[in-house]
């Protein structure tokens, strides 16, 4: 028999709202930031690049998809696909 589990993807700002203090320090080490910019970006006061978008979903075991992430705009001309 196989086990697995389902797992709804959330916006970042529900995630982080779930986490403890200690949590939030641990988070902000793993992607090597301050968790002062982890609220701002949770709050939606600053935007994601890409390559943080992708750690934190790393981060997050995939809690937090890409494209729940506030993202900075992509330059003109530039397609992103999630």
């Amino acid at each position: 028999m196989i086990a697995f589990a389902i797992i709804e993807s959330m916006k970042f700002n529900d995630y982080y709202a779930t986490l403890s203090e200690e949590q939030k320090k641990i988070l902000a080490r793993r992607l090597q930031t301050s968790p002062a910019y982890l609220y701002q970006l949770s709050t939606g006061h600053r935007f994601a690049g890409l390559k943080l978008i992708r750690a934190i979903n790393h981060a997050t075991d995939g809690a937090v998809e890409f494209y729940e992430m506030p993202m900075k705009p992509p330059p003109k001309g530039l397609e992103v696909l999630f």
